[in-house]
């Protein structure tokens, strides 16, 4: 029997896959005066993580970190990007991409794993779309 070798995180479908998993996340139609393409709506969430969250408080908790702080953000469940924060909607995407859990790995893992992916996908669309995050 052929094991199939693993998908590397950083290999170009896990990247597509996620840059499409937040296209369709984001959520920003009830932000009037804006059309809604993706660079738009990318500039709107971006906007509200900088003005909601990323203040003098938080950069000094997260050490100036912008992902810990970002991924933080997203479990709060902002209105403008419906970003999935329940383990087994995680844990099922992952495996929807091709990155099943480890049998030598904990939920938490994965969590962690999504939540980094997200965050690069995100920082990889805003560069494609040039704009400042």
């Amino acid at each position: 029997m052929e094991t199939l070798k693993p998908i590397r995180t950083n290999s170009k479908v896990i990247n597509e896959a996620m840059q499409k998993h937040i296209i369709e996340a984001l959520s920003t139609e009830e932000y009037n005066g804006h059309d809604n393409t993706t660079k738009t709506s990318l500039e709107i969430v971006v906007n509200c993580f900088l003005s909601e969250y990323w203040n003098a408080y938080h950069k000094t908790h997260y050490k100036n970190n912008k992902q810990a702080g970002f991924i933080s953000w997203i479990c709060g469940i902002p209105s403008c990007i419906n970003i999935s924060v329940y383990n087994g909607e995680i844990i099922d995407f992952l495996e929807s991409i091709g990155l099943p859990q480890p049998e030598n790995k904990d939920d938490q893992d994965s969590i962690n794993l999504y939540f980094n992916l997200v965050f690069r996908a995100f920082t990889k669309l805003c560069q494609k779309n040039n704009i400042n995050f």
